[in-house]
């Protein structure tokens, strides 16, 4: 299974459990450290890849993302209107 493929399920999980639960406001997020603890290796092939999959992944639409002062990426955002399309 690809990043993205990683990162969609998760948020795609998430935003189901949100729906059938009564928090319903707060956003749909996946924090990187905590999903992928090998992304913070510096110069590692998996955070290339992370990188890569969330850059895919904001590109079409699906995500918004936040980056700490480092260049790290810390967390992802659903888009939630396009959940449809995922």
């Amino acid at each position: 299974m690809s990043y993205e493929e990683k990162i969609l399920s998760r948020l795609i999980d998430s935003y189901e459990k949100k729906n059938s639960g009564t928090n319903r406001t707060r956003p749909v997020q996946v924090d990187i450290k905590k999903t992928f603890p090998e992304y913070h290796d510096i110069l590692s092939d998996a955070q290339r890849d992370v990188d890569t999959a969330i850059d895919h992944l904001q590109s079409w639409g699906f995500v918004t993302c936040s980056q700490n002062q480092q260049g790290y990426y810390t967390k992802v955002t659903l888009i939630e209107a396009a959940v449809s399309q995922i």
